[in-house]
């Protein structure tokens, strides 16, 4: 089963996206991998590797989970600029709250 894999390093993660393409493109189904705590690609540098090694690999970004956001100077700096916007260009759908009462979600 492709989504049991508890890979903890790129070059165990690397079939496992590979995996759920395979079946995206048996099934004509198009897929987007979130960016969401405790998956395999919450932190930035990981995904970018991912996304290196993986380049038919599309993204859904959430903004609230994705824990290199808390972490980053502002302004980034240039290098961290270009990493997160490689993230964006694949991204091909967002998400986020706003933490309020009724919390707010925009996709």
């Amino acid at each position: 089963m492709i989504g049991s894999s508890d890979a903890d390093k790129l070059v165990d993660m690397v079939p496992v996206i590979e995996g759920w393409l395979r079946v995206s493109a048996q099934e004509a189904m198009p897929i987007q991998f979130e960016t969401h705590r405790n998956l395999h690609h919450h932190d930035l540098f990981t995904t970018v590797q991912l996304l290196d090694a993986v380049p038919d690999m599309r993204l859904a970004a959430i903004s609230h989970t994705t824990s290199w956001t808390a972490r980053l100077p502002c302004p980034p700096p240039p290098e961290l600029q270009s990493l997160i916007a490689k993230v964006l260009e694949r991204s091909d759908s967002f998400q986020g709250r706003v933490a309020a009462r009724g919390q707010i979600r925009w996709r």
